[in-house]
């Protein structure tokens, strides 16, 4: 068997070395997600929010006591919430996941006392969520769990807020709402004395449920690749130097619009966020106008943030120095292509062989998701944002120019990449080898990042607990969800609830105020109720 690294295939996959220690190595995004995390001050860990009401109001003690063991279940089902992430010595870029099996039930309940926080101090949800984001950080060399689950009394009547906060490395977004999906099934179950008692949870047997990688749990024949099971890290050799030059060359044609960041004074530490949520009448109607134009809320999110940060960004250029706007509008009105540097794709949806579902006998990977550098022509963003002479920027509200023009070249952009497992499969060795040399400077631009993660309805997520006039055990009144970003780039998180729209957006506040990212978010808010 063919090693790179002193690593071969039998490697990524959990094994046990120790003891009743399983570890694995990280693979592709788990990889790069590590790197990310450790060397920019805990960057992208993703946490989850969901704002909960009970049919009776719990004790701060009972609640407690219910919510470790609710949680304990979870851990059994969800092993992969119980991981560690180290890092190898040895190599740049190589991290591993560790398992440590219970030895007793004494173990699972430290576990569950380390990875549970109650917090007494009532604050509204969002402000919460925006805490627990600033704070809750580690990097992955350090050993830490690699899931935390965060309690506290929300402003408003039997409300309490529940956070998942996790390393991008071991979750993705949809993946996220599915884990508390399954800890909500198991709380209610537990609150209505019906849950099995965890006394009579074998430990040892959820080993079986610590699953591979998401791009390893397709077949490498099918993608036209060299197997990778177990002879994993041949393809590496003759392509990693390939995949290096295409990740760091775009086609000679392609001009982007980079703007610099600046760094700002009185700059606040951490990350600032917005939200913007439209109402179900306002959602419905976007729906029925994608619909009308034969276009999916992704493509038009997209456009939205296009316009929204080409918008903002002269905008704010020239509130900085006349100096500043004419080089950010020169960059404007010379470029070819708009990056947007991060395009997330979910596909634990198609995994093989019952690596689609946490529920299933191997579960599923906890990250599955993917995502692509997408350039998106110029002359269409041109026609509906213009720099003017007076260090600003001029909005065309013309339909045409937005769902012929711009829309269009978004949908066209978009089809050109392939989603397929085995682009999934492939796009993971890029991702692989840019955790083995990252290159800081790409994160040190103003550019955005968006992840479109759906209608958790349609997506079978949370829809026992949506609110309605039936009493029932626990109701989730609302969610919100956002990465910690801590670079310039600019974050936008696009979900929808109980028939609502969210868009949330974030950025570092040392190189943004919390006023210029209102800005951009009110944009995005204005030229969507313009053209639906």
């Amino acid at each position: 068997m063919e090693a790179i690294n002193g690593l071969s295939g039998e490697d990524f996959i959990f094994h046990d070395v120790n003891d009743n220690v399983y570890v694995r190595k990280c693979y592709g995004m788990e990889a790069l997600g590590s790197k990310i995390q450790e060397a920019f001050e805990g960057m992208a860990i993703l946490t989850t929010t969901a704002a909960i009401s009970f049919d009776s109001s719990p004790s701060r003690e009972n609640l407690e006591l219910q919510v470790r063991e609710a949680w304990q279940l979870l851990r059994h089902l969800v092993p992969g919430i119980a991981c560690q992430t180290s890092k190898l010595p040895a190599f740049e870029g190589q991290y591993e996941f560790r398992y440590f099996v219970p030895q007793s039930l004494e173990d699972v309940s430290i576990w569950a006392n380390q990875t549970t926080f109650f917090d007494d101090g009532v604050a509204p949800l969002l402000e919460r969520h925006e805490q627990l984001k600033n704070s809750r950080l580690w990097s992955s060399a350090e050993p830490h769990y690699n899931a935390e689950l965060h309690v506290s009394p929300l402003k408003t009547s039997l409300g309490w807020q529940f956070s998942l906060v996790m390393p991008h490395n071991s979750i993705d977004g949809r993946g996220a709402f599915g884990l508390l999906e399954l800890f909500f099934e198991f709380l209610t179950s537990v609150i209505e004395k019906r849950a099995q008692p965890t006394s009579e949870l074998k430990w040892g047997e959820e080993v079986a449920r610590l699953p591979p990688p998401g791009p390893l749990t397709i077949s490498p024949a099918e993608a036209g690749l060299q197997d990778l099971r177990p002879d994993s890290l041949k393809i590496f050799a003759s392509t990693s130097s390939e995949v290096k030059q295409e990740a760091t060359h775009s086609p000679p044609a392609i001009v982007p619009w980079i703007v610099s960041p600046t760094a700002i004074d009185n700059s606040v530490q951490g990350d600032i966020g917005c939200i913007i949520k439209f109402s179900p009448e306002v959602t419905a109607t976007i729906h029925a106008t994608c619909k009308k134009y034969g276009r999916t809320i992704t493509q038009i999110i997209s456009a939205l943030v296009i316009l929204a940060n080409a918008e903002a960004s002269l905008k704010i250029a020239g509130q900085v120095s006349e100096e500043r706007y004419k080089d950010v509008s020169a960059g404007f009105s010379d470029s070819t292509h708009f990056l947007i540097a991060m395009n997330s794709i979910c596909h634990r949806h198609k995994l093989p062989d019952g690596y689609d579902s946490f529920r299933s006998p191997k579960s599923s990977p906890l990250c599955a998701t993917d995502c692509v550098e997408l350039f998106f022509p110029m002359d269409s963003i041109r026609k509906l944002v213009k720099p003017d002479t007076k260090k600003s920027a001029v909005r065309e509200v013309n339909r045409d120019y937005f769902w012929d023009g711009l829309v269009n070249d978004v949908a066209i952009t978009w089809k050109a990449v392939d989603l397929s497992l085995e682009a999934y499969f492939s796009r993971q060795i890029g991702m692989h080898t840019a955790a083995c040399a990252p290159d800081a400077s790409g994160f040190d631009i103003v550019c955005p990042i968006v992840s479109s993660i759906g209608d958790l309805s349609r997506l079978g997520l949370l829809n026992a607990y949506l609110p309605s006039s039936t009493r029932k055990t626990l109701t989730v009144e609302d969610v919100i969800i956002s990465l910690g970003v801590h670079k310039p780039m600019f974050m936008v998180m696009c979900y929808q609830y109980d028939s609502q729209l969210s868009v949330y957006f974030t950025t570092a506040g040392e190189f943004a105020t919390a006023e210029s990212l209102k800005l951009a978010a009110d944009i995005f808010e204005e030229w969507m109720m313009a053209i639906i």
